[in-house]
This record gives structure tokens, sequence and C-alpha cells, in this order.
């Protein structure tokens, strides 16, 4: 009964994504829906969180600096770039907003530091990821510009997620192989990912991702 409380409390408060909008005004019907994360009928970042055929939480994708809808069969928050017929309506809620500023390069930033200085889209496809000297800052490869992300962080850990360059989500640091420093903090790798298994009755293999790039 414990084991089956944590869980259902892990799936009201950890979404699919992070950063979430955490919505009060879109009134969802859940009687008759399978257990889960839905999207909503009209708008493409909204999704809304079904339990015992009751509507518990609705959450909005995070628009960092360009559209993303959320992916009913993948139950996750992914890049509308580039993708056709992901949603009928094409009606977003929520604007899309400029990246939180960090060092490196961002989108409408005029002055900035550069983070992983070696790392180069020179030769690299458009809309490609690379991975960084921290275990929490990936990288895009736009138009031959590098933009720099910060993996979000979780609404319920005191911790950001962490790159994962394999499957190309923003994950749980217990399922990230990375002995890297994080940008931004002095904790360590290793303890991060000793919290993170905690969190998670030392496995987190068996959660989804969190939040995931367009893959190509």
């Amino acid at each position: 009964m414990r084991q089956n409380f944590f869980i259902a409390l892990v799936f009201i408060f950890a979404s699919p994504t992070l950063n979430q909008h955490v919505l009060t005004n879109i009134p969802f019907e859940c009687k008759g829906r399978l257990d889960g994360f839905w999207r909503d009928l009209r708008y493409c970042d909204v999704f809304h969180a079904c339990i015992a055929g009751e509507h518990k939480r609705s959450y909005g994708c995070p628009q960092f600096g360009e559209k993303f809808y959320f992916d009913e069969k993948a139950q996750i928050c992914d890049f509308a770039f580039n993708k056709t017929g992901v949603c009928e309506t094409n009606d977003y809620y929520t604007s899309i907003t400029t990246v939180p500023a960090l060092p490196g390069r961002q989108p409408g930033a005029k002055n900035f530091f550069i983070v992983d200085p070696n790392v180069s889209c020179n030769g690299q496809a458009n809309g490609a990821y690379l991975s960084s000297q921290y275990c929490n800052i990936f990288h895009r490869c736009v138009s031959g510009s590098r933009i720099d992300f910060r993996c979000p962080r979780a609404n319920n850990v005191p911790y950001d997620l962490w790159w994962n360059q394999q499957t190309r989500p923003c994950d749980w640091p217990c399922r990230v192989q990375c002995n890297n420093q994080l940008f931004g903090s002095s904790t360590s790798a290793q303890q991060v990912q000793r919290e993170s298994l905690i969190f998670f009755n030392n496995d987190c293999r068996d959660y989804p991702p969190i939040f995931r790039t367009n893959k190509k």
C-alpha cells in the first residue's frame, strides 16, 4: 500500500516535463480514460493527469525558445519543429518564451559567455544535439550556430535533470553516466546521483523520461 501511494504521488507531482506550467482553468473529462497523461482536446501543449477516472491536475509544456507539444503516445513534451500532423488544432495555450539566461549563447542575447569553448557546430547537421562538460548542460546546433541549454529542475527535487546524450532527453541523474561538474552548483555529481536514487527508492529504471528533444 505504501509503495502504491508513493507511485501515485510521483505520478501526480512529477509530470512528463519539468518547469511545466500548472494550469487551473482548463476543464477536462477523465471519466473512462486510463490512468496517465492526456493531451487537451484544444491546446497542443496542454496535458492532464487522470487517475481512477478523476482529473487531478493540468500542465502546459514549457516553451523554451520554440514550440513544444505534448506527445500523448510517448507521454512526453517534444519539439514541434519540422513535424506535421502532430496536433490537428495547432493551437497553443502558452506563448514561446526566451530560454532562461545562463553563460553561453542564448536566443536574443547580445552579451554572453561561452560554455564549452571547444564544442563547435561547424559541420553539424541543423538541429543536432551535443553534450557538454557539465552534466546538466546540452547544446543545440541551429543554422551553424550553437545554442546552450540548461536542463530544467524538477519541482519536487532540489537539483537539475542531466543531459542524456544516448536517448537525448534531460533525464533523472540516476540514469545518466556522468561524473563531470554541475553547472551552477557546488554539489558533486556523485551526491546528486545518490539523492536521485533515494528519491526513487534506489531504482529509477522504470520511470519514464521527463523531457525529450526531437530525434532526427
